[in-house]
């Protein structure tokens, strides 16, 4: 279910992650606060954290960072390629979980969202994700703003 190749510290970090479910709660709680969370020897840190190690402060603009004393150098991924993959795995690794702890997980995942990509949000009724400036409703996508309410749905134009 989960990745076994090891070639970056963003794919381990997350393998050790998913190993046990309060890890994977507690993990995403902290990261909608900015800070990171250790699993084994693997550390996360972003770029708000009020705790980021010295050594990285000028890499980590912008990015998430990876690293891990016992095997430089550090990894540092650009947020939005560390949202994307935080989307898949977490979609992966809910899905067989009961739904009190997937409702649990989206608000956390919500708030990790709304914390680096501010115009990025997800629909509390639906789960999907949407943009903010495109919908009249602050917490429901254009759709459901539409269905709900009789907003109007946005115009998309491909």
């Amino acid at each position: 279910m989960y990745e076994s190749d090891f070639s970056d510290k963003m794919h381990q970090y997350f393998y050790l992650l998913c190993f046990s479910s309060r890890n994977f709660l507690y993990g995403l709680k902290l990261f909608s606060e900015g800070i990171g969370y250790q699993q084994a020897a693997m550390m996360i840190e972003f770029p708000d954290d009020p705790d980021i190690d010295d050594r990285y402060k000028d890499l980590a603009s912008g990015c998430v960072g990876f690293y891990n004393d016992d095997d430089p150098p550090p990894l540092f991924v650009p947020i939005k390629d560390f949202l994307d993959y935080l989307k898949s795995i977490s979609e992966k690794y809910l899905s067989d979980k009961d739904p009190a702890y997937r409702e649990q997980a989206q608000l956390y995942l919500r708030g990790i969202y709304e914390r680096y990509s501010p115009d990025k949000k997800i629909c509390v009724e639906c789960g999907s994700e949407y943009l903010a400036s495109a919908s009249k409703m602050m917490e429901l996508c254009p759709e459901c703003a539409s269905v709900l309410y009789g907003y109007d749905n946005c115009k998309h134009i491909f």
